[in-house]
């Protein structure tokens, strides 16, 4: 039941908010609404399915950012309603290294595992995210990226990062829990670059430059990795 003294994004997990089962193996998911959050029809990004990871406000959806410890509420992340309004739609909410500090995985629900290796941990600190694009769970993720944390999940899972520059207005980090906020950046997981690139074009409302001659390559002055 939900404390009506509490913010939605604060409200407590219950077990079947948390899927743990052999529908999730990996434990990528943190929280897994009944249905998705739609996005605004006719939009863009109209289509597309992304995942959150659990640093981001989301209202009504917990909070947890993948620790038994209290988090203080960051408000609605002005980034995932930006989404929505662009049409995409959000599956819910994926597991992280605790607190994201730190690159394994890691974390008080038991751990994120490798998408196709269970034996072995798939980096981090965005964890569920990378996996929930691995498996094609999510046509793309959004992650945190503070020292390594979309870039090296996306490496150990086999899909593409990017970690756009900082401060960029429309990678808005409003409304996410932070680790270190003069290094904090969003950003994107996806199993393509022509994915990070539609949702950076939606966002940004501008295209995004392409070299000649190279098949992907996008030169638009930030970094993609994966």
């Amino acid at each position: 039941m939900t404390d009506p003294a509490r913010p939605d994004h604060l409200t407590p997990v219950t077990p079947d908010a948390i899927r743990s089962d052999a529908s999730d193996p990996q434990r990528a998911w943190a929280f897994r609404p009944a249905s998705p959050l739609p996005g605004v029809p006719g939009g863009p990004l109209s289509g597309l399915r992304f995942s959150v990871k659990d640093l981001f406000g989301v209202p009504g959806w917990p909070l947890r950012a993948s620790t038994r410890a209290p988090v203080p509420d960051p408000g609605q992340s002005v980034l995932v309603r930006r989404l929505l309004e662009l049409g995409a739609s959000a599956a819910g909410k994926t597991h992280l290294h605790e607190i994201a500090l730190g690159i394994t995985g890691a974390n008080g629900f038991g751990g994120t595992a490798h998408p196709t290796r269970l034996e072995c941990v798939p980096g981090g600190s965005s964890s569920g995210a990378a996996v929930s694009v691995a498996l094609a769970q999510v046509n793309f993720a959004l992650g945190t990226d503070t020292g390594g944390s979309i870039r090296v999940p996306a490496a150990w899972c086999g899909v593409r990062g990017f970690k756009p520059t900082k401060g960029h207005a429309d990678w808005s980090e409003a409304g996410v829990l932070p680790l270190s906020r003069t290094c904090d950046h969003t950003g994107p997981l996806a199993a393509d670059l022509r994915t990070i690139i539609r949702v950076h074009e939606a966002l940004t409302g501008q295209p995004v430059p392409r070299r000649t001659g190279q098949a992907g390559a996008w030169a638009c002055g930030s970094r993609t990795a994966g």
